[in-house]
């Protein structure tokens, strides 16, 4: 009963719920590198990013981090003062998801190479589910 009680504030502790989101974090920005990778379109968030890669001298990564930051900048002027406090951790993780990108992006791209339409598809469709496994655990976190 005793490790019933101990796993338990462990979970409950703002240590893991952490942990937790920057793994959702890590899992999220390997199906955003492996849907880039696939060549047949990204997700919702990071289409302008991806599209912005060509055109500006800057990592997908990098623009994440500044496309974000621009949505936070647009959230705050919409909210005005309902902007709560804990909402500027979004700062922070926009940061380390934009890293993640880039990191995943670096080590996925000499690996992955779908040669094939067919292998296209399966590559976009693993980076769905790998994609929603990660929003899970961000939910999960409550961080």
């Amino acid at each position: 009963m005793e490790e019933n009680s101990f796993l338990k504030r462990i979970k409950s502790s703002i240590i893991y719920n952490y942990l937790v989101l920057l793994i959702g974090l890590f899992i999220m920005s390997i199906g955003v590198s492996l849907s880039v990778i696939s060549n047949l379109g990204t997700t919702p968030i990071s289409t302008i990013p991806n599209v912005l890669k060509y055109a500006v001298p800057l990592s997908l990564g990098m623009i994440t981090i500044i496309f974000n930051f621009l949505l936070i900048v647009i959230q705050l002027a919409i909210l005005r003062g309902d902007f709560d406090n804990k909402q500027w951790m979004q700062i922070l993780v926009t940061v380390i998801f934009g890293y993640f990108i880039d990191f995943s992006l670096y080590i996925l791209e000499p690996v992955v190479k779908p040669a094939t339409y067919a292998s296209q598809w399966i590559v976009c469709i693993i980076s769905t589910f790998i994609i929603a496994f990660g929003v899970y655990l961000e939910i999960k976190s409550n961080a």
